[in-house]
């Protein structure tokens, strides 16, 4: 006969159970699981083919092993040592989120990273009033700019306002000013991949200057406009040479200076000078415009620029006389503002660009010499000023780079180009140096490619003071 087993009370065992330590939580010699993970850059942009700064995490505890879901971007590492993250992308691709794991004895702790892959800045293009166009070669990883020659611009109409460049980095569009009282053109231009010249494809008609062109995000569609002829027109881009064929010219307010295609191309806004203020176009299936409602008329404040933050809700709009900010909410089916916040500029408002990837804002001022960075809410599209920057003497252009990490302001009385390089985190900036451009020159553009450009020396010139002439050496 066994020996029937003994009945031991519930509340009895689970004491034992406890005290024994078996399987328990209150054994304080257990070790504790790692905690508090995180990386320096938790949102960034990376560069295909362009060497990152190694990202390392910060964590709390003791790590023996570390681990991502889904795969990093091919050519970025995660070291299972250490969490850092390295390498060299190979491939564009969208933002996605990795979840980071780190184990340790105690268990384990999780911390999410958001990565893109964009293609580099491969060249920069500068227009000038004397009729040409300076082209630089761009380094991928500093950001520095690179004199790489002169397009003299062969339009029938002279003077080259502004640099657009097509979203597949094929072609840019160049607006003339012509000559006064006459009708000028658009220049299209088809870019030599791997050396960066041009070579024009075609002229449209866009009336009488000045004048400013902005393309759709899908690149299908322009619009231009003319300062004189109070007009907007709308082009047909041509997808493989680039040439613009007019769909449709409407009349706007007086005097249009500034425009800009909101992110997902359904609106454009123009801003005009004379008649101070802001008109609402809707872009119809076919690409044309139809105006909605007469504007909004501000009377003696003239809006200076226009931009529209990446979500497409909020548009903001710079004012002189006021030397203000002000941010409006979207309507997004009419595209109709409603006006949200204003803040002050540093001082006359000359541009305003919205960065590519993050929820900021940047004005330069022509009077006070400098730059301001404005931290955006992406829920209300108020705005605060996070820093002011010294951006040379009269700035008046400005542009991004694709990733968003290197900005690009154009001082027109020192005839340069200055570099900063972009706190992804915060905005901030940080002056790389600068370059110089030609006399008046009035716009700056960045051109992305699939690979970052590799200057090279391929000749030398030395000048003979004896015999008085110049000698020229091939480079292998």
């Amino acid at each position: 006969m066994k020996n029937p087993t003994p009945w031991i009370p519930v509340a009895l065992m689970a004491a034992c159970l406890t005290a024994c330590g078996s399987g328990g939580t209150g054994d304080s010699s257990a070790p504790a699981a790692p905690s508090d993970l995180s990386y320096g850059d938790q949102s960034i942009s990376y560069v295909v083919q362009v060497e990152i700064e190694a990202n390392v995490p910060a964590v709390q505890g003791k790590v023996t092993l570390w681990t991502v879901e889904p795969p990093l971007p091919a050519g970025l590492v995660l070291d299972q040592g250490t969490g850092t993250i390295t390498g060299a992308p190979v491939a564009e691709q969208d933002s996605i989120q990795y979840v980071v794991t780190a184990k340790g004895p105690g268990g384990k702790t999780q911390g999410a990273i958001e990565i893109d892959v964009v293609h580099p800045a491969r060249f920069a293009y500068v227009a000038g009033t004397d009729d040409t166009i300076g082209m630089y070669t761009v380094d991928a990883m500093s950001g520095a700019l690179r004199f790489g020659g002169l397009h003299h611009h062969v339009a029938p109409d002279k003077g080259p306002e502004q640099v657009a460049v097509h979203p597949s980095g094929r072609f840019l569009f160049v607006p003339n000013r012509g000559v006064l009282q006459q009708d000028s053109t658009v220049t299209s231009y088809a870019v030599n991949p791997g050396q960066g010249t041009l070579v024009a494809t075609g002229h449209a008609p866009i009336g009488e200057g000045p004048h400013r062109i902005a393309v759709s995000p899908s690149g299908e569609y322009a619009y231009g406009i003319s300062y004189a002829d109070h007009t907007v027109h709308s082009y047909a881009v041509d997808p493989d040479s680039g040439t613009l064929s007019v769909l449709d010219v409407v009349l706007t307010n007086t005097g249009p200076e500034r425009l800009t295609v909101d992110p997902l191309g359904r609106f454009v806004y123009i801003t005009h000078g004379p008649s101070a203020d802001i008109a609402v176009f809707a872009v119809q299936e076919d690409g044309t415009l139809a105006q909605q409602g007469g504007g909004f008329n501000y009377y003696d404040f003239v809006p200076s620029d226009v931009a529209v933050d990446n979500s497409g809700a909020f548009a903001y709009f710079t004012f002189t006389v006021t030397n203000t900010l002000v941010s409006y909410s979207i309507d997004q089916s009419t595209g109709e503002l409603f006006s949200l916040e204003e803040v002050p500029t540093s001082g006359s408002p000359s541009a305003l660009l919205m960065h590519p990837r993050r929820d900021f804002a940047y004005v330069t001022s022509l009077d006070t010499g400098t730059i301001d960075v404005f931290v955006l809410d992406p829920v209300t599209g108020g705005m605060s000023l996070a820093a002011t920057y010294a951006a040379g003497s009269r700035p008046v252009g400005i542009e991004f780079d694709p990733s968003g990490r290197k900005l690009y302001v154009l001082d027109v009385a020192a005839n340069e180009t200055v570099g900063f390089a972009v706190d992804g985190k915060d905005g901030t900036l940080t002056e790389l140096g600068a370059v110089r451009t030609r006399s008046a020159a009035r716009h700056v553009a960045m051109l992305r490619g699939d690979a970052p450009a590799v200057p090279r020396e391929e000749f030398v010139y030395v000048v003979n003071g004896d015999s008085e002439d110049v000698a020229g050496f091939a480079i292998d």
